[in-house]
């Protein structure tokens, strides 16, 4: 549900890292979900949703209410496959649509020195 998705990372729910892997020369995004128990407020975003994270589990249990966003429509994230199912990272026009995902880099073993592939 993007509509989520972009609320939860406007409320710090939702949180972008990344890690880089060396052998294979890729940098791996992901997000960490905050352990914090949310409720959105009346009225106030659409769609309207309650996060809760369930105690003593990685498990994050979400309610949407979809009735809050009658008539409105958001685009769909998409995040193409590649090879081995790893998501290739590619920006939205809007710049809130992204998706876990894994992008190439350069790594000179000599310097140390890495930096991302310009495709």
């Amino acid at each position: 549900e993007p509509g989520v998705a972009r609320l939860m990372i406007a409320n710090n729910l939702l949180e972008r890292g990344q890690c880089n892997n060396y052998q294979d020369e890729r940098v791996q995004y992901f997000y960490t979900v905050s352990q914090d128990d949310y409720v959105s407020p009346p009225s106030s975003s659409c769609p309207s949703f309650k996060k809760f994270s369930i105690r003593g589990t990685n498990v994050h249990l979400v309610v949407v209410d979809k009735l809050s966003c009658v008539g409105q429509h958001y685009a769909s994230c998409s995040c193409p496959s590649v090879s081995g199912g790893v998501r290739q990272c590619r920006s939205s026009t809007d710049g809130q649509c992204q998706c876990p995902c894994s992008d190439l880099f350069d790594y000179n073993k000599c310097s140390g020195l890495a930096s991302l592939n310009s495709r």
